[in-house]
């Protein structure tokens, strides 16, 4: 396993464990690391050390402390998007042993844990969405994705998006759906070719929600939030002069 320079394993961890090297635990090595300051879970066969990540956890301390030394993979995934493994990968240090480890959907996917996504997207029926706002959803976080890594980079070292970043999206007509109709007349597209006629306003809110879906706040503010703030009320009551 290779750590990142920023995310190497904990000094107790990196002494018996080659992390150049594949690492299998038993059950019984698992169960030895449970208590608070070395605490190890199982998720999807995949043993992490939150030893140190845990105080930081977002549902509390004490809920990681309550299930270290075991396998907590459905208790994960009822609570957890797929894209929050991938980006907790740098507490990984091995595999369980006799657990098949099963591939992860991508990010782009929708998801299929509980109430990761809205409802509509979740098997119930809705009569404010329809085909076209299905399809516009995935369209949208396609593109998004392809700059996931670039975000999540901004987001850690302070970096502002960059003019490729700005240009793709705004040649995609993706910019002008956080804006709303408003903006249209500048454009000549919408992501994955929806119809401009056919936008409304549950098309913005999918636009509002896939953004926020990459999950880096203080990059996400570069990527347009004085914008869609301020752009509109220009574009509806300015003057042509």
């Amino acid at each position: 396993l290779k750590f990142p320079p920023q995310a190497q394993p904990p000094p107790s961890v990196a002494k018996r464990f080659d992390f150049n090297m594949a690492t299998s635990f038993t059950k019984d090595e698992l169960q030895k690391h449970s208590v608070k300051g070395d605490a190890w879970v199982v998720v999807n066969g995949e043993v992490y050390d939150v030893s140190k990540f845990a105080p930081m956890h977002p549902g509390g301390e004490l809920m990681l402390l309550e299930h270290a030394g075991k396998d907590v993979s459905d208790e994960f995934w009822s609570y957890h998007a797929y894209e929050v493994l991938k980006k907790y990968a740098c507490l990984k240090i091995g595999t369980l042993e006799g657990v098949k480890v099963q591939s992860i959907p991508d990010s782009s996917d929708i998801s299929t844990v509980p109430f990761a996504e809205p409802s509509a997207w979740m098997g119930w029926e809705s009569p404010y969405y329809n085909e076209t706002h299905k399809k516009f959803r995935l369209d949208v976080r396609h593109l998004l994705e392809e700059f996931r890594e670039e975000a999540e980079n901004g987001e850690t070292t302070g970096k502002a998006p960059s003019q490729q970043l700005m240009e793709r999206l705004g040649s995609e007509g993706f910019l002008a759906c956080r804006i709303g109709k408003t903006a249209f007349p500048y454009i000549d597209k919408l992501p994955g070719g929806l119809d401009m006629k056919a936008f409304d306003y549950f098309h913005e809110a999918i636009a509002h929600e896939e953004i926020a879906h990459l999950a880096t706040p203080g990059f996400l503010a570069g990527m347009g939030e004085g914008m869609v703030i301020g752009l509109p009320p220009v574009l509806q009551f300015g003057s042509d002069a």
